[in-house]
């Protein structure tokens, strides 16, 4: 259901236990999944998440979370014009037809046809899986509702363009 394989019918939903409790956030990283996030995360974003994603249920020790379940990758990623690095030994890698699974990193984003996203949405590319884009209003209404735990990180300039939501592993930006 996650990856999109399955019917949402089918989901079980998860229940999540981590060695180290932390602090409570509005969003948190699991591997394999586009991370995690509280009720009222989702009940400031639902609208934004609905567009491109399944909101499901999972729980944390206990407490209802919620992860995304996506409906449909957008192929909006300008692969010509992006910083990307190519792994050339993935099986059946031809350089004159470039797939997402080809692509082992982006370092400058370059998205095309953005104009045309609906505005607030949180999307995903097929060439990073696990990362979560937004347009600038869905960060907007994240601090205006003091989302805890959410990073964003400009990808693509001028203002107004997509972002990544806690991209990669590092430097998590904790609003307090």
């Amino acid at each position: 259901v996650i990856r999109g394989s399955l019917p949402v019918s089918e989901w079980k939903g998860l229940d999540f236990e981590c060695r180290d409790e932390g602090v409570a956030t509005d969003w948190d990283f699991f591997d394999e999944l586009t991370g995690i996030f509280s009720a009222r995360a989702v009940e400031v974003l639902r609208d934004a998440m609905e567009v491109y994603f399944h909101v499901l249920p999972v729980t944390l020790h206990s407490v209802p979370y919620f992860t995304l379940g996506c409906k449909q990758r957008l192929n909006i990623l300008d692969t010509e014009k992006s910083q990307i690095d190519i792994d050339t030994n993935f099986p059946n890698y031809d350089p004159s037809n470039l797939r997402p699974e080809d692509i082992s990193g982006i370092y400058q984003y370059y998205f095309k046809d953005k104009k045309s996203l609906p505005d607030p949405v949180i999307f995903s590319i097929p060439q990073q899986r696990n990362t979560l884009y937004c347009t600038e209003s869905v960060v907007q209404l994240a601090r205006e509702a003091n989302l805890k735990g959410i990073r964003f990180q400009v990808l693509d300039s001028p203002r107004g363009s997509p972002k990544a939501i806690n991209e990669g592993w590092g430097g998590w930006e904790w609003n307090e």
